[in-house]
């Protein structure tokens, strides 16, 4: 039976390649899962630190907000001193010329 080992071949070379193209498969889908796993965790990593960053930032904002606000009120305390300065050097001014000039 000559003829029945070439078919037993292709029917064997037919297995293999179904084999080869399982396997193929499998490595796509692993090395897939893989790459999956991988940009995940790296994508967990940067959020966690975009996070970080905003919570610094966030705190930092606050700080200069504060800061901002008592340098806002020392400016209207110091606007508020120096119209009380003026209206005292008017007001002195005014003395002094009532007690100066000639009546």
């Amino acid at each position: 039976m000559p003829h029945e080992r070439p078919d037993r071949a292709r029917e064997e070379i037919r297995k293999l390649r179904a084999e080869r193209d399982q396997l193929q498969r499998n490595a796509r889908l692993h090395l897939s899962q893989q790459l999956d796993q991988v940009a995940t965790g790296d994508l967990t990593t940067r959020i966690h630190e975009l996070t970080t960053d905003k919570a610094e930032v966030e705190a930092l904002l606050s700080a200069k907000k504060v800061e901002s606000d008592g340098l806002a009120r020392r400016v209207t305390e110091l606007e508020d001193e120096l119209t009380a300065a003026r209206t005292s050097l008017r007001q002195m001014i005014r003395d002094h010329s009532k007690r100066t000039s000639p009546t």
